[in-house]
């Protein structure tokens, strides 16, 4: 499902791991507007966070940020990114499309790996 990661070292729960980075009080994360999602195919996929950065670029994450994220987050994180404004669901401006913001994700890196 789109609410699980599908880790090597099993199955990581995004709202848990959004939970930490909101409780977390990191400066540039705006509380709600955090996504963790999977990138790779299932049963390998790498744990990705993306943070809502109102007037940041969409991509990699500054690495002061990316740092911070990592140490508020009990599982390995692969890569933090920023996206001016998370997709969401119209109809509730609260459920984030994980789906979309996973081929973001992949996208972003791997042009990052060029």
């Amino acid at each position: 499902t789109v609410h699980v990661v599908h880790a090597v070292g099993g199955p990581i729960t995004s709202v848990a791991v959004e939970r930490q980075v909101e409780r977390a009080g990191i400066d540039g994360v705006r509380a709600g507007r955090v996504a963790a999602v999977g990138v790779g195919p299932v049963g390998v996929q790498q744990l990705v966070l993306v943070i809502e950065t109102p007037g940041a670029r969409d991509g990699l994450a500054t690495d002061q940020l990316a740092q911070a994220v990592r140490a508020a987050v009990g599982e390995p994180v692969a890569a933090v990114l920023t996206q001016r404004a998370l997709p969401v669901d119209i109809r509730h401006n609260a459920k984030i499309g994980r789906p979309e913001l996973a081929r973001f994700a992949a996208r972003k890196l791997s042009r990052s790996r060029r």
